[in-house]
């Protein structure tokens, strides 16, 4: 069960990456902020 929860957080890390890197010039720098605020992660 445990490696299921953290094949779960690496695949949800993944993603925001992801999101992150490639869908930061699609959207708001606003709606950007909001969500590393709400992930608590803080990218440049």
């Amino acid at each position: 069960m445990f490696v299921s929860i953290f094949l779960y957080i690496l695949v949800l890390y993944f993603v925001m990456l992801l999101y992150c890197t490639g869908v930061a010039q699609l959207i708001p720098n606003d709606k950007l902020t909001v969500t590393h605020n709400r992930t608590g992660i803080v990218m440049p």
